[in-house]
């Protein structure tokens, strides 16, 4: 470079100064606008109609569920479009959904949450078949502890073996209410119903010495309470190592034995013969074969082989003049036999049956319902043609079908356990009334009015406790007990396994409900809540 390039002049120094100033500004104002955007006027947007708008998803009033552990647990439910059974669930702590603490897929039309702590939380569900639809409007979440408990000082706890399935039985004559239970090993318990101590047991090995370890039955057979001759006393039909056998309500004395083949695993009582003298046993086991026995003296009647394993129990037969015994086979097959063993009605399905039937009379004469894998089927008793059937997708009922007139309107609802742990009521029409979860350790319902509203109420055994009353109208739980400390979590699988509850003393002024308790120790009587016990003593 030479000296006059080296050499400038004042006036391109200041030139060159202006210049890079002039630069700074501009880089600066660029820093500037990158972190602090200057606010700007939102654009007017014009609204534009939907094409495909889904409808939009009614709320229900939500069933609240008093607090349990760390957080509160509640149900909500809603009413679904017609199709849809898949949801988008969202919970938050604002209507405007900004801090939302749930948001989950849901399959149906309810949902149990746990909140954590807080107040004030609102819910909302969109319909979510490909991708969520509209959402419904925010509804608040009600938590609440109004639900009915049963009083503390009611009640008793026997420690007997997992036990099931108890029955109530007058074992001392009328006025009494005692308790009927088989634990896994097969022992017969005779308990006073008021304070659970044991009025006789019956091993199921009865030639065993003291010293023998207990036997395990393949199957349970759950016994059969049975009038005695003088028509006050029960009598009660278990099974033993070798078939069945009577033992005496007072003091569980053998009246008598019937030797069969095979294990038992199934067994009713019924006046077959319409004598209204004698009433007659029908006993399966599973060769697979059915016994006719007299139940006073335990002499033995008709044995016929039948077609397939049974599903769930026998069930009496009573159609005008017709009597037998009606069961449901492995094979989707309903049979109903008469006392001598022969066959007066039967029909088979392509589709296996879940349940035991159901057999009841309505305005239109005698009526069968089976439950299947997709549903529930109606027969006609006279001739067991389909009248119709209620299919639930994805599920199906298990455990032992209940009919009951809930409302007292003249109609029988019928109320099935499902696969999936909840309770499904089905009016008259053929149309479910409600659904509710909780019931996934129940194996059948029993019905009593818990609140003095003039409804039939549905109690089953509770899978997050010991009990649970829904209320017929809707299905909303309005009683709740708790398993005792340290009890173990229900661990339903198999029909097997699922428990059901027994109501004794229902005229009393303290009504118990029995049932196994969760920990698969005993037996456990809770006093019912004061509403249902004015009802019980009309």
């Amino acid at each position: 470079m030479n000296a006059e390039h080296r050499r400038r002049s004042p006036l391109s120094l200041l030139a060159a100064l202006c210049l890079v100033l002039l630069t700074s500004g501009i880089h600066a104002q660029r820093r500037t606008t990158q972190t602090q955007p200057a606010p700007r006027k939102p654009a007017a947007t014009k609204p534009t109609p939907r094409q495909t708008a889904p409808r939009k998803v009614e709320p229900t009033p939500v069933a609240p569920t008093p607090p349990t552990g760390t957080g509160r647990r509640t149900f909500i439910r809603w009413r679904g479009r017609e199709g849809v059974d898949r949801y988008r669930l969202q919970v938050a702590r604002d209507r405007e959904f900004r801090d939302i603490v749930i948001d989950r897929a849901v399959t149906g039309f309810e949902a149990e949450v746990e909140l954590p702590q807080g107040d004030n939380f609102f819910w909302r569900v969109a319909p979510a078949v490909r991708e969520a639809g509209e959402y419904s409007a925010p509804e608040a979440v009600v938590i609440s502890d109004s639900v009915m408990r049963s009083p503390e000082d009611v009640g008793w706890q026997a420690y007997t073996g997992e036990v099931l399935r108890p029955q109530p039985a007058p074992l001392r004559g009328a006025g009494t209410s005692d308790v009927v239970a088989v634990n896994a090993e097969g022992t017969v318990f005779a308990l006073d119903g008021a304070n659970g101590s044991a009025l006789w047991t019956a091993r199921y090995r009865p030639n065993a010495r003291r010293d023998d370890p207990p036997a395990r039955p393949a199957a349970v057979f759950t016994p059969v309470v049975v009038r005695a001759a003088d028509g006050d006393r029960a009598n009660v039909v278990a099974a033993y190592d070798g078939g069945v056998r009577a033992l005496e309500g007072e003091t569980g004395r053998e009246l008598w034995r019937a030797p069969l083949g095979g294990t038992v695993v199934g067994g009713v009582v019924a006046d077959l013969d319409n004598d209204k003298v004698v009433a007659e046993l029908a006993i399966v086991t599973d060769e697979p074969a059915l016994h006719f026995i007299d139940a006073r003296t335990g002499r033995a009647g008709a044995t016929e082989k039948l077609d397939g394993a049974l599903v769930g129990g026998p069930i009496p037969f009573l159609n005008g003049a017709e009597r037998g015994v009606a069961f449901t086979l492995a094979g989707g097959m309903l049979d109903v036999r008469r006392l001598d063993g022969s066959r007066f009605r039967a029909v088979k399905f392509d589709v296996p049956f879940t349940t035991p039937p159901l057999v009841f009379t309505g305005p239109n004469g005698t009526i069968v319902v089976l439950g299947t894998e997709h549903g529930l089927l109606y027969l006609n008793g006279d001739d067991l043609k389909p009248l119709g059937k209620v299919t639930t997708p994805d599920d199906g009922p298990r455990g032992r079908l209940a009919a009951g007139d809930l409302d007292h309107d003249g109609a029988v609802e019928i109320v099935a356990m499902m696969k999936s742990g909840k309770v499904l009521v089905v009016n008259a029409a053929g149309s479910i009334a409600w659904s509710a979860a909780g019931a996934g350790d129940a194996y059948s319902s029993t019905f009593i009015d818990l609140n003095g509203d003039g409804v039939l109420d549905v109690l089953v055994p509770y899978e997050r406790g010991f009990a649970a009353g829904l209320s017929g109208r809707d299905g909303s739980l309005l009683w709740r007990v708790d398993e005792t400390k340290g009890a173990g979590a229900a661990s339903a699988g198999t029909v097997a396994a699922l428990r059901s509850l027994a109501i004794i003393g229902a005229g009393s002024p303290r009504p118990l409900v029995v049932s196994g308790d969760q920990g698969h120790v005993g037996v456990r009587a809770v006093g019912l809540p004061d509403a249902a016990v004015k009802v019980a003593a009309q």
